[in-house]
């Protein structure tokens, strides 16, 4: 699929940096779809590792069929065809056997509601009166603006289209939740938080949300997010559920870094500093 993709980019007229786009988002939902299968085998492999092994197997010959089906010869595009089937009723026979293992059921599925439930823990609706849907696309469309804005002006220039936007996140967003956390739940300071956006949310930098405001005794400035609680960002709330499922098991953590350092063409200054920023964290 990718290498198709690719191949539109080439011959269409739309430009080339749009197609890079499509190739890069296809290729994370193709990891994304990855990391979800790898998950559920390694469980599998523990408790039944003869039909973990019967699934992996059938997975790579339906991978490798699925090429021979293009074959410019019909007579051999026709026994592929045919081959390609049968390995689709060994693999759903394999994941029907699977599923009737006892803690298998959702092998391969989306997870269940009650699942999604359990991430959440203490779910509270926190309101979000001072915006609508329309304001929040205008939030995202202009933050868009004020970072190309932003990456052609010098390290000591100020950033006010920035400062503006962040304290509307603050006041708009984030603050609502914050309060939440801190009368509601009380959520100790400096734990972390989990953010899980979603739509429009996805384009904007929750993370970064600040008042800029001075304390009303001049001492200093208002804490920001970043003073109040540790955030991290998840994909999804399946993506949290397995990353607590392996805190359970004391799985020794670990994580790759991957350094983007060059934009795509003309569309904004390469970042200098990428590299010396992942060799701090490889410290640590």
């Amino acid at each position: 699929m990718q290498d198709r993709v690719a191949y539109a980019g080439i011959t269409s007229e739309r430009p080339l940096n749009f197609w890079s786009r499509v190739v890069v988002s296809g290729r994370g939902q193709q990891w994304s779809l990855a990391s979800c299968l790898r998950t559920p085998l390694e469980n599998l492999q523990s408790t039944n590792s003869h039909i973990a092994h019967r699934c992996l197997e059938l997975s790579r010959h339906l991978a490798d069929a699925q090429g021979s089906t293009s074959s410019a010869d019909q007579a051999a595009a026709d026994r592929a065809a045919t081959r390609y089937r049968r390995l689709q009723e060994q693999w759903g026979a394999v994941v029907a056997e699977i599923r009737n293992i006892k803690g298998s059921s959702r092998f391969l599925l989306p997870p269940s509601y009650e699942d999604l439930q359990a991430a959440a823990r203490e779910p509270h609706n926190v309101p979000l009166p001072s915006i609508t849907l329309t304001e929040l696309k205008n939030l995202k469309d202009r933050f868009a603006r004020a970072v190309r804005r932003a990456s052609a002006m010098g390290p000591k220039e100020q950033r006010n289209d920035l400062i503006v936007l962040l304290r509307t996140v603050w006041d708009e967003i984030m603050l609502p939740i914050v309060n939440v956390l801190e009368r509601v739940l009380e959520l100790k300071h400096l734990c972390r938080i989990w953010l899980c956006p979603t739509t429009d949310f996805t384009s904007i930098p929750l993370h970064a949300a600040h008042s800029f405001l001075t304390k009303a005794d001049g001492s200093g400035k208002e804490p920001c997010l970043k003073d109040l609680y540790i955030c991290s960002y998840t994909l999804t709330l399946s993506a949290l559920i397995r990353s607590r499922q392996l805190m359970k098991k004391r799985v020794p953590p670990s994580f790759v870094a991957i350094g983007q350092g060059q934009p795509l063409a003309g569309e904004s200054k390469e970042l200098l500093t990428v590299d010396s920023e992942i060799e701090l964290v490889r410290k640590l």
